[in-house]
């Protein structure tokens, strides 16, 4: 038997929380911005003699269209009262279809994740459907000592698997094994990670190893860099202590693309009256809005996840503009890439403005960051670009005139 408890927390008459319980479970249900829908669900089940839940989920609309897009979950498996795996889910393309599902397992129950399990979608031309990673650490130095990999492949062009690659990291070789077409479940276009909260900015004091004096040089030859970032700084400005990275890097893309220029604090006005950013709540725009003021001020723009070195040098090299989301501590401070650890995701929005290959063995990622004071063309080695860029799987959003 279900019961049911309501809750009016600002006396407007509307509803603002649920909570829901039966025998073995709790749910919670809130509206976070008084629109009169349910948003954010906390759930607790599985309780035993003392109470303690077993499994704790967190499913929110972040952008609050009323589709959930991410799913949250730790599990505690034997009831000892620790999570011994945590999972992420993501639908970026609003099909009520997971997109991204990230499992992380605690296996030696020391409270750290050495086991990680990550099934995504793959939005190359190669015939590859769906991609998962396996990765397992087995000494806890957050680098994988093992790694496999399993690719569910459509060979013919009609949509449906023909074929599974597997690779393993012990044996370095690849080989086929008979697709599982009944256990396939399609994965979909890639659109955010759980969103663009302001992080912690960079000050003008603060110690980076990529930073300071190491920007681009304009005067660098044409024919050794992607884009056009010469001219792409011009537009730069720095954000300060706010949560406005992703407004400042379409205010970049928008004045690029028409030449004309925007006021930030018109662009925070549209973004607040129509819901896709909120300055009194900190700040912060979840990924799938971070294209809404390029679609309010008519940019062609796209979306999409799971991209490699190649995809951006190409959209580059034909004069597009890039902004993507990146993990701000290892960009800033030189953070490791620890992909055994949950909070390893992006959380802050840049504009790609090009790739400098003067120097051949030291190739860099030229940005406008909006988050720190040296962010006017800045500097990025290209492997820390990566690995960054990887803890928001690897999104882009591509605009043109």
């Amino acid at each position: 038997m279900l019961d049911y408890y309501t809750f009016d927390s600002n006396c407007d008459g509307i509803e603002d929380a649920m909570a829901v319980m039966d025998d073995n479970s709790l749910v919670f249900l809130y509206d976070t911005n008084g629109d009169g829908n349910f948003d954010h669900t906390e759930s607790f089940q599985n309780f035993d003699p003392y109470g303690n839940p077993s499994t704790y989920l967190v499913a929110d609309d972040s952008d609050h269209n009323g589709i959930i897009d991410t799913v949250m979950g730790s599990f505690d498996g034997n009831g000892d009262g620790y999570s011994e795996s945590f999972i992420q889910m993501f639908d970026y393309d609003q099909d009520g279809i997971p997109d991204s599902v990230k499992t992380f397992i605690d296996l030696t129950g020391d409270g750290e994740a050495n086991m990680v399990i990550n099934t995504h979608a793959d939005n190359s031309d190669s015939g590859v459907l769906q991609t998962t990673d396996v990765f397992v650490d087995m000494d806890n130095d957050h680098n994988p000592d093992y790694s496999y990999r399993e690719q569910i492949v459509d060979t013919t062009g009609n949509g449906l698997p023909d074929k599974t690659l597997v690779w393993e990291s012990h044996t370095g070789t690849t080989f086929e094994e008979a697709p599982v077409v009944l256990d396939y479940n399609p994965l979909h276009d890639f659109s955010s990670q759980f969103g663009f909260d302001a992080p912690e900015y960079a000050t003008s004091v603060y110690s980076s190893p990529y930073q300071g004096s190491n920007n681009f040089d304009p005067s660098t030859p044409k024919e050794l860099v992607s884009g056009t970032p010469a001219s792409d700084m011009e537009h730069w400005e720095f954000q300060g202590n706010t949560g406005r990275c992703a407004i400042y890097s379409q205010k970049f893309v928008i004045e690029q693309l028409t030449g004309q220029e925007v006021d930030i604090e018109e662009l925070v006005t549209v973004a607040e009256t129509n819901g896709w950013f909120n300055e009194a709540d900190g700040g912060g725009t979840v990924t799938l809005n971070m294209d809404k003021l390029l679609n309010y001020y008519e940019i062609n723009n796209q979306v999409s996840f799971d991209n490699d070195l190649s995809d951006l040098e190409r959209e580059l090299n034909d004069g597009k503009k890039i902004i993507v989301g990146v993990d701000s501590g290892q960009i800033w401070y030189g953070e490791e890439n620890n992909i055994f650890s949950p909070e390893t995701t992006a959380d802050h929005a840049v504009e790609v403005i090009g790739i400098d290959r003067s120097d051949e063995d030291n190739p860099m990622v030229i940005l406008n960051d909006s988050g720190t004071p040296n962010g006017k063309g800045e500097m990025v080695p290209l492997e820390v670009f990566e690995n960054a860029w990887s803890a928001g799987d690897s999104q882009m959003i591509v605009c043109w005139a």
